[in-house]
């Protein structure tokens, strides 16, 4: 599998290395081709296993909090930069709030998901009980769909929605059984939370099916190289014809598509062979006749 880079220098080759087919127009073209292709055919290095690791929970101490004040005042805490962003639960207040500023190791400041301040809509208490934990977990850059997610054995998926009707303010911690699909974060990530809710550092693996990333220098592509290549070179045949009119570069965008064809054929074939079918026909359940046609449970792929 070439480098980015290494597909920008074939393209241009290809072009026969015109003027206007700069590094940076090439490039253009690459991960233009490259964003097209990638949905065109189930590509074994889409799949991709990640570990996200959870954030152990914050509940030293006690805290002070005041009813409409968003200032929160710990003793014996041990409250870190770390925690701006999390939630916090304060005693049994049917309420979650943001920490949204921490000033130091026994002060905070309460607010919501979009950094606005929020007062404290409770009793007023001088000595009470809190937990601080994270909610949202991105799975990063690149990331198109979720396949499976498994801690210790298969995490089923359930809705927001639905873990808000059951336990709204996330009171049930321990091993993870469900996770649910979150909002995007600031970088536009997926994010998902666990439920029951982790206390401590624990590794969820996901199996994650990739998108389209804009590459740049070493970095491969998920679509095979002569693919890319090639669907790159029409366009770039494309290009050059915009700018100076010459029919040539459409007789040779022409024959790079009649060879696009058969590539592309060629190295979905190739893919096939080498990494197998990657989803397969299975059985819901494990005996009789559930996860057949004929019972209520059905085969799914």
């Amino acid at each position: 599998m070439a480098t980015f880079t290494e597909i920008v220098a074939q393209i241009q080759r290809r072009c026969a290395n015109h003027t206007l087919l700069t590094n940076t127009i090439a490039g253009e073209m690459a991960n233009s081709a490259h964003a097209d292709l990638i949905e065109s055919h189930e590509w074994s290095r889409r799949r991709k296993e990640i570990l996200i690791l959870t954030a152990a929970q914050t509940s030293s101490g006690t805290v002070a909090v005041t009813n409409g004040s968003p200032n929160v005042t710990g003793t014996s805490t041990a409250f870190a930069a770390t925690d701006v962003g999390k939630y916090i639960r304060i005693g049994t207040d049917d309420a979650l709030y943001v920490v949204r500023t921490r000033t130091s190791a026994t002060a905070i400041t309460l607010g919501d998901q979009n950094g606005t301040a929020a007062n404290y809509a409770g009793s007023t208490s001088t000595s009470t009980t809190y937990v601080i934990f994270q909610r949202w977990y991105s799975l990063g850059v690149g990331i198109e769909a979720i396949d499976v997610v498994s801690y210790k054995d298969k995490l089923t998926e359930l809705t927001t929605d639905r873990l808000d009707v059951g336990d709204p303010v996330r009171s049930v911690s321990g091993d993870p059984l469900y996770f649910a699909r979150g909002p995007r974060d600031s970088n536009d990530y997926p994010q998902v939370e666990f439920w029951p809710r982790p206390t401590g550092t624990i590794a969820v693996r996901f199996n994650v099916i990739l998108g389209h990333t804009d590459l740049s220098g070493t970095n491969t592509p998920i679509v095979p190289t002569p693919v890319v290549v090639v669907k790159a070179s029409v366009l770039s045949c494309y290009f050059i014809f915009s700018k100076d009119k010459d029919d040539r570069w459409l007789q040779l965008a022409a024959r790079y598509d009649k060879e696009f064809d058969r590539v592309f054929e060629l190295q979905k074939r190739l893919d096939e062979a080498k990494f197998g079918v990657p989803r397969y026909i299975r059985d819901v359940g494990e005996g009789g006749l559930r996860g057949t046609d004929w019972a209520l449970d059905h085969d799914v792929f």
